[in-house]
């Protein structure tokens, strides 16, 4: 995102996917898609794997059986 650049979207620009959005202010702020389908894919399976330890380590503790 560049909230520095104040002149609108080129022809090229929006062909390379640019996109352009307005701030509360009403200033523009230009910013390019990032297609990230592989790489966010294996950080969610990396966080399912983190979290499903964390869970099996919490329902083995005695503080948790507890209640």
């Amino acid at each position: 995102m560049n909230a520095f650049n104040n002149e609108p979207l080129t022809k090229d620009e929006l062909e390379k996917d640019c996109l352009c959005y307005m701030t509360y202010e009403g200033g523009t702020v230009k910013s390019s898609r990032l297609f990230a389908g592989y790489a966010h894919e294996q950080v969610i399976k990396n966080y399912q794997g983190i979290l499903l330890k964390c869970l099996i380590t919490l329902k083995k503790s005695p503080m948790i059986k507890a209640f």
